[in-house]
């Protein structure tokens, strides 16, 4: 099983349909509310890994690919499945719902690393440091992903709009 998983190529897409497999299981068992929980989700792990990148190679082709550019195909498909199912509306309902959980997360962390971690347990230092790398992304990269987002999505949602009409 190890050596399968040191395949980049092959995790990359069994990454993927693990994430657009999520996204059918939270829609089978929860309908919209599971849709909108795959968009939350999507965006803000997207973003907490968004840093971490990884060398591929797709028929020959050699490329970077950000860790957080995966869970895009989950957004995308939980959007479009919420406005052929219930309109237009709840699709954007969720991409502002991502929107602000990315916020709050990232407010979350930020003052999350103000406190001192404890003396007490050995591991402390090393999750606070691990936190405050994951909060101290440059805020123009998390402006820029979320003004990314805001605007690919809110056009996903209106052209799956148009198209369906």
């Amino acid at each position: 099983m190890q050596e399968l998983l040191q395949n980049q190529e092959l995790l990359w897409v069994l990454t993927v349909v693990y994430d657009l497999g999520l996204a059918i299981i939270l829609y089978r068992f929860f309908g919209k509310y599971g849709l909108y929980a795959a968009v939350i989700l999507g965006i803000v792990l997207g973003n907490l890994q968004g840093g971490k990148v990884s060398q591929l190679e797709f028929f020959g082709y050699s490329f970077t690919a950000s860790m957080g550019a995966i869970l895009y195909s989950g957004i995308y498909f939980a959007t479009d499945v919420l406005n052929e199912k219930f309109g237009r509306e709840e699709a954007n309902r969720a991409v502002m719902l991502g929107f602000v959980a990315n916020i709050a997360v990232m407010i979350t962390l930020l003052i999350s690393v103000q406190f001192k971690p404890s003396q007490i347990t050995g591991s402390a230092l090393e999750v606070h440091n691990a936190i405050s790398t994951l909060a101290s992304y440059s805020p123009v990269f998390v402006i820029g992903s979320l003004i990314a987002y805001l605007v690919s999505q809110t056009f996903d949602v209106w052209i799956f709009h148009k198209i369906k009409v």
